[in-house]
């Protein structure tokens, strides 16, 4: 203790309850001996070790890669395994451009030097990232279609989602507006696959030689208006529709490239200030209708008289031509005027077609034909002023009449 002690006295508490040990420190002062606190004693020697516990059982043995992301990031920043992600949120994902992966299963993503773009593969084709638009589509033709051909739409199957197709024509049997671009794979009957409407469809026999044809380099093509699923470089004439399909990248047997872009020009009756008036007859005429303010097509350019033109010769004998048919010829010479009509095989005038002749001089016209027939009951010879009219009854017979 920090004091000494001479005498030790027993002393109940302030209330009687309790003893308390009592002291006298050296200078004659009472010391409660039980509040006082000595000093720590030495520690005590190790007490005999416990029994061990049951060992727990053992961990999968590790490997000295890193195969979860976790893993990856703690340690470094690489790794070459595959890490299986759940879920993933980042600012951007940095590609290696340096590389282009040709052969790769669907699902895969990686960057394409050569297009300067994305490659997402799906089963059996490849798209461009913002190069490409290739919808699945379904062979509703019956048989194989092959990679590179046109195609167009020929109805739907709603329950799959999906577009039928067949291979295309261009002979007026469908709109235009059907095409929906060419197959960038073989569809077997009955089975789906992807048709490009936008974009480079590969590796297909570009030379024009499966077509009959000789293709090069920057030719255009066309959906042949003569077989379903052909193509053609020459432009397609009316009453054909020309759709334009696409222009030849690379001419090569095996390994050529079609850019596509299907469009059209349509049919004037397809315009929409154009009315629905069928064309059935010869002669329509296309009229504007102020008060429906539409083009039309009621009126009919045959019910219209024409103006005939006029020809007038001075000579002494006129040989009739053709661009004679249905006009007038006048005759002025003040001697005498031969007209003649020429012979079915050195002019074919149509059936039905008339010549009205007047003699305008003071000579006197006589008309006469070659080898065919000039039938007559007026007389073949008019005097001035005289009027006649020619009309071909047969391919070789005419008659006259006033």
């Amino acid at each position: 203790m920090s004091k000494n002690f001479k005498t030790y006295v027993s002393q109940w508490s302030d209330d009687n309850t309790a003893p308390k040990l009592m002291g006298v420190d050296t200078s004659g002062n009472p010391v409660q001996l039980d509040n006082m606190i000595g000093a720590t004693g030495a520690t005590g020697g190790s007490g005999t070790s416990g029994v061990s516990g049951t060992s727990g059982v053992s961990g999968t043995s590790g490997t000295s890669a890193y195969n979860t992301l976790d893993e990856v990031t703690t340690n470094g920043s690489t790794t070459s395994n595959t890490i299986d992600v759940g879920g993933m949120s980042t600012k951007f994902i940095d590609f290696d451009t340096t590389q282009h992966v040709i052969s790769a299963s669907a699902g895969h993503l990686h960057w394409n030097p050569t297009e300067d773009t994305l490659d997402i593969h799906a089963h059996g084709v490849t798209y461009q990232v913002g190069q490409e638009i290739a919808p699945m589509v379904r062979n509703q033709s019956g048989s194989l279609i092959t990679n590179g051909t046109p195609i167009m739409f020929v109805g739907t199957l709603g329950n799959a989602g999906r577009i039928l197709v067949s291979p295309a024509i261009a002979d007026g049997s469908i709109p235009s507006s059907f095409i929906l671009g060419m197959t960038t794979e073989d569809i077997a009957q009955g089975q789906e696959g992807h048709a490009t409407w936008f974009g480079k469809v590969r590796d297909i026999d570009t030379t024009g030689t499966p077509y009959g044809q000789t293709w090069v380099d920057s030719d255009i093509l066309y959906v042949s208006p003569t077989q379903s699923g052909f193509l053609t470089n020459i432009k397609p004439q009316a009453p054909y529709p020309q759709i334009f399909i696409g222009v030849v990248i690379n001419a090569h047997a095996s390994i050529g490239t079609i850019f596509i872009r299907p469009s059209w020009r349509g049919k004037l009756t397809d315009l929409d200030d154009v009315d629905g008036t069928p064309l059935t007859t010869d002669g329509q005429l296309v009229v504007w209708d102020n008060a429906l303010q539409v083009f039309d097509f009621t009126e009919n350019i045959y019910d219209y008289a024409l103006i005939p033109l006029l020809t007038v010769d001075t000579t002494i004998t006129y040989n009739f031509v053709l661009a004679d048919a249905n006009n007038i010829v006048t005759l002025d010479n003040v001697g005498s005027v031969s007209a003649v009509i020429p012979a079915n095989t050195s002019v074919a005038y149509s059936v039905g077609t008339k010549i009205n002749v007047i003699n305008m001089g003071a000579g006197v016209v006589t008309l006469s034909i070659t080898t065919d027939t000039l039938n007559d009951n007026i007389g073949l010879t008019m005097s001035q002023y005289d009027k006649r009219t020619i009309t071909k009854v047969t391919a070789t017979s005419w008659v006259l009449g006033y």
